[in-house]
């Protein structure tokens, strides 16, 4: 599914953010290594999302948007496509909300 390689790439991306220049984690390799360590800056992350978002394949226009608690945002647009442009979608926050979710529980054994 199209949809279905972009919304990963995306999350690998949101969650790399909220981990804080750690990576996070992921099931699916992104052809750019995220940024580690805790020396990473703010521009190397915004940098490692970028190149991520530009190499995901879809073939549909989008934007995706991160801001920190702090007020700082990132966004990035493909095609015409803005943050202002509406799109009819039904349920899609529901598998967003629970991946997140489902990684921030600790695996246990």
């Amino acid at each position: 599914m199209r949809h279905h390689t972009f919304l990963t790439a995306g999350l690998s991306v949101a969650i790399s953010l909220l981990a804080g220049c750690s990576g996070g984690g992921s099931d699916t390799p992104l052809a750019t290594p995220p940024v580690t360590g805790p020396s990473c800056s703010v521009a190397q992350l915004e940098g490692a999302m970028e190149s991520t978002l530009a190499q995901t394949s879809s073939d549909v226009d989008f934007s995706f948007s991160v801001e920190r608690q702090d007020g700082r945002r990132y966004s990035y647009n493909r095609g015409g496509s803005t943050l202002q442009t509406s799109y009819e979608s039904a349920s899609t926050s529901k598998l967003v909300s629970a991946v997140v979710i489902l990684r921030l529980v600790p695996e246990t054994d």
